[in-house]
């Protein structure tokens, strides 16, 4: 019995301790919760303050440097833009228009003295986000283009980061249409000891084996009593990449250069960072030259071999189809190509096909009628022939005529190739 009382005693004592534990822990709980919330409304509450302080007689529409004009000597009138590329992805490439879309994350910072502040009579609050419609932003736009959109319709303002010392960073995602002059040359450089000693343009079109020279652009414009500066921060070479666009390859990395315009009281500080693309070749080697030029060889194969009674009228066909053949291959072309004022080399390539063709076939014609006539004045005079005229009275003599002139066509058609873009 006295031990069965001592257990019972011991497991009340240990329940009550269990529950005063319990009780315990709930209460320092609720201690911590009530104390972390007090914090956190006096941090919102010091935010708000912060906040309603610096934007009380804010004007997001009036520059701050604005007041600083024909001031060179000081510091204030210096405005300062920093640009950072964190992407850069090419979405098309608009031939037609010599555009160029590009999708780019830009990474934008400067410096608004307006939104200073001190974060020892701030709480400790060194950093604030607004939209970025509620500040001011400096007059950096894409030149040399023809759009610029968002990524997304319908998607809000951005946001900004507004820190103690009134850098104001901001991250823009846009769509920007860049001109991009397609001239369809071939550019190459001569280097010595991996130094460049000169660039030289061959002026004649060699497309589709073209390498075409763009550039992203961006500019800040000002008064021309403020000194603008537009910087590239970006430590690394920026890395343009091609994802959507599977017709051309980036061959270099963006490279930078400046420019700076003085006109009319007014400055622009551009940068610029050029590229290089290289078309890839494939689809029009195996789809449009190589079977063009196949298709010409059986044409010629036809035109000049076939000696059946209808031979004229097999020729004439056989060099109608053809040339309609071809003709579908210049719509194509016309469809994808500027109306440039020369042809590209694939447009001199088909056209030369074209003509070696037709001159072939008036050829045969030519030749068919003059042994037709021929070997009518033969018989009219009982055999009798100049013997310069025998080259259409022997059948032997007049197939090594057909055959010379299809061996020239088939030189015309491969010389073609190869001078087009060598």
């Amino acid at each position: 019995m006295i031990r069965l009382s001592n257990s019972i005693v011991t497991k009340e004592f240990s329940e009550y301790f269990s529950f005063i534990l319990m009780r315990f822990s709930i209460g320092v709980a609720s201690l911590l919760s009530l104390f972390s919330f007090d914090v956190c409304a006096v941090s919102l509450n010091a935010t708000n303050e912060l906040i309603e302080r610096l934007f009380k007689d804010y004007n997001a529409q009036a520059s701050p440097y604005a007041a600083n004009i024909n001031s060179l000597g000081d510091p204030s009138s210096i405005q300062t833009v920093s640009l950072r590329f964190s992407r850069a992805i090419i979405a098309s490439v608009n031939e037609r228009d010599w555009t160029i879309s590009i999708f780019l994350t830009a990474n934008y910072k400067w410096r608004d003295p307006r939104l200073v502040w001190d974060p020892a009579t701030s709480e400790g609050i060194s950093q604030i986000s607004m939209k970025s419609d509620t500040v001011w932003q400096p007059d950096v736009y894409p030149c040399e283009s023809t759009k610029v959109g968002p990524v997304l319709k319908d998607l809000p303002p951005s946001s900004v980061s507004i820190q103690y010392d009134g850098s104001v960073r901001m991250d823009a995602n846009q769509v920007v249409n860049y001109i991009c002059q397609m001239k369809a040359r071939i550019f190459f450089n001569i280097y010595l000891d991996h130094q460049l000693l000169d660039c030289h343009h061959l002026f004649f079109d060699a497309f589709p084996f073209d390498t075409q020279q763009c550039s992203i652009c961006f500019a800040l414009d000002g008064p021309s009593g403020l000194f603008l500066t537009l910087d590239d921060v970006s430590q690394q070479p920026i890395e343009l990449r091609n994802k959507s666009n599977s017709e051309w390859d980036v061959v270099r990395n963006l490279t930078r250069d400046e420019t700076r315009v003085v006109q009319d009281g007014m400055q622009s500080h551009r940068v610029i960072f050029h590229f290089s693309l290289v078309r890839r070749a494939f689809f029009w080697i195996f789809l449009i030259i190589i079977p063009t030029f196949l298709f010409c060889l059986v044409t010629l194969v036809g035109v000049y071999f076939y000696e059946g009674d209808d031979a004229v009228q097999s020729a004439a066909s056989i060099g109608l189809t053809t040339m309609t053949s071809l003709m579908l291959v210049v719509t194509i072309l016309s469809d994808d190509l500027d109306k440039s004022d020369n042809l590209p080399g694939l447009g001199w390539f088909v056209f030369v096909e074209i003509v070696v063709v037709c001159v072939s076939v008036v050829v045969v014609l030519v030749a068919d009628g003059a042994r037709s006539l021929v070997l009518s004045y033969r018989r009219r005079n009982k055999g009798s022939c100049v013997v310069c005229l025998r080259i259409f009275t022997s059948r032997k003599l007049f197939r090594a005529l057909r055959v010379t002139i299809f061996l020239l066509s088939i030189t015309a058609l491969v010389l073609n190739a190869i001078l087009c873009w060598t």
